[in-house]
């Protein structure tokens, strides 16, 4: 088996923005925050933590439209629905006037092309469902795993407040280490921990990229209907059983003991290459 650190490139879902990776730390509490000033340090475990289990800040489920832009151009929009450990979004290309429906849970997962009538049902690894860390994956946007994946080992300076999605958030710098952009300039939600806004500078300070709430709608009714799909009669529909195991390690940061969720996947013992997950046969999903 190859185990790594969750990649903000592996999730399907969270591919389409090009982010995913979800830790759980045991961060500072809430109340503290209400008594006085709060410092970039406790944003980023309050964060982690209210992305590890959301109901614990009372943020049991939300909804919104995300914006990327490039070069200060609109090039692809999604509307997302979170609740618990479930979440859906459709994620449009702009220029390409094509949507992606993704759906995840912790027993399964679904991708439809609705341009190429492709969906895709994927079986997850049972300790997905049982592993503390590995069901919180589900809890955070993609704009979540931004901070959980760029701000470790790296330095973090809070930068002031403005107001995203109609929201008063806290603004972070994230001064990366590892290659472009150079800097991170996420503003989080000031009561629910949510990561609202992601700005990537150069060295310069110039705009590469935004990723951004548009509109953001907290503790909506949602129905469970949201989070099932039956694919069109007419699509070609693949099912396959994930390889993917759910883990954790544990490492410090800032003296902190931080959990952070592994994804692992077998190679293949001849050629080195991670092994395909095998195809089965689909259920009836009914009508």
């Amino acid at each position: 088996m190859q185990t790594r650190r969750a990649s903000w490139l592996s999730r399907p879902l969270l591919v389409a923005f090009g982010l995913v990776l979800l830790l759980a730390l045991g961060g500072f509490g809430y109340g503290l925050l209400a008594t006085r000033s709060v410092s970039a340090a406790e944003i980023i475990a309050n964060n982690r933590q209210r992305t590890a289990a959301n109901a614990d800040f009372g943020l049991h489920s939300y909804r919104g439209t995300l914006g990327m832009l490039r070069a200060g151009v609109l090039s692809r929009q999604a509307t997302v629905t979170i609740q618990g450990q479930r979440s859906r979004a459709e994620v449009c290309e702009l220029a390409q006037s094509t949507c992606t429906l993704y759906i995840e849970t912790p027993d399964y997962e679904w991708q439809y092309d609705s341009t190429a009538q492709q969906a895709r049902y994927t079986v997850l690894d049972s300790a997905r469902q049982t592993n503390g860390i590995a069901t919180g994956m589900f809890s955070g946007s993609s704009l979540d795993q931004v901070i959980a994946s760029a701000s470790i080992d790296a330095e973090v300076e809070l930068n002031g407040t403005e107001t995203v999605a109609g929201r008063p958030a806290y603004v972070l710098l994230i001064h990366t280490e590892h290659g472009m952009p150079d800097t991170l300039r996420v503003s989080v939600d000031q009561e629910y921990f949510i990561a609202l806004r992601v700005v990537g500078l150069d060295s310069s300070g110039t705009e590469l990229s935004r990723m951004e709430f548009t509109e953001l709608e907290i503790n909506p009714l949602v129905d469970a209907a949201t989070f099932a799909f039956v694919p069109p009669a007419a699509a070609t529909v693949t099912c396959q059983q994930s390889l993917t195991v759910y883990g954790s390690q544990q490492f410090e940061v800032d003296g902190q003991t931080v959990n952070q969720e592994t994804i692992s996947r077998p190679l293949d013992p001849a050629s080195g290459q991670i092994v395909a997950d095998p195809t089965i046969p689909c259920p009836d999903f009914g009508e």
